[in-house]
Order: structure tokens, then sequence, then C-alpha cells
């Protein structure tokens, strides 16, 4: 796919065998769990992430544009 970028910086501090290897549902769950400082706060979980998603994407870091950007 034109413009899809599957690795990026961030990525590649991953060994491979974990990044190549990790479901995206872990993914996602890790990533709510660090925003949300263990789960603590699940129901700022979907801004937390939209707003660092907007972050990655306005430093170039993540070429996917964030939803109702």
């Amino acid at each position: 796919m034109r413009g899809f970028k599957l690795h990026n910086e961030y990525a590649a501090k991953l060994p491979h065998r974990i990044y190549e290897g990790i479901p995206k549902a872990v993914f996602a769950a890790i990533a709510v769990s660090l925003a949300t400082g263990g789960g603590e706060r699940l129901d700022e979980a979907q801004a937390l992430i939209l707003n660092e998603w907007q972050r990655l994407f306005e430093n170039g870091i993540v070429p996917q544009k964030p939803m109702n950007s």
C-alpha cells in the first residue's frame, strides 16, 4: 500500500521478533495501560491515545493521520 509505513523510529527500539510477533490487541492493551496509569483511568484512554497519535503525526513519526484530524 503506497504511503503505508509499518516501521518507525519507535518500532525500531523493539526487538524484531517482538514487533513482528506481538498481536495488535496486546499493543492496544499496553497502550491503554500505559496511557491510563495501569488502567486507573480507563475512561480517559481514548482521548489520551488519540492525542498522542496526533502528536506523533505532527512530529512526523507516523504518517497516518489520526481520526478526526
